[in-house]
């Protein structure tokens, strides 16, 4: 519920950083420095302020655990994480797809 109420952008983000952790492995931490890298070479720059409020919302919500001291996280249980990013897509994609048949509905012609 907590990832399908988080933006898009946010979604993207996290599923770059499953993908460092998968390939860190599990429990490994992740340098703060290396994601920031990771968003870059896929397009997105992200701002300290960006990058601060995702932490932020990362650890608050138990997605996961940050290290100060290391300047580090780690993403908790990423397989299951990316499972439920994939569902949260697809339901996503599910709502914009009917929202779109509705309003192709009502703004088609009408008889007068």
């Amino acid at each position: 519920r907590v990832l399908f109420s988080l933006p898009p952008a946010f979604s993207s983000l996290l599923r770059i950083l499953v993908d460092v952790q998968e390939e860190m492995g599990e429990g490994q931490k992740i340098s703060v420095f290396l994601a920031k890298d990771r968003f870059e070479q896929h397009g997105i720059m992200v701002s300290q302020g960006r990058l601060k409020a995702l932490l932020q919302e990362l650890t608050s919500n138990r997605i996961a655990q940050y290290d100060v001291a290391e300047h580090a996280l780690t993403v908790m249980q990423p397989r299951k994480l990316r499972k439920v990013l994939d569902e949260v897509e697809a339901q996503r994609d599910g709502a914009g797809a009917a929202a779109a048949t509705v309003s192709s509905r009502s703004s088609g012609p009408r008889a007068s």
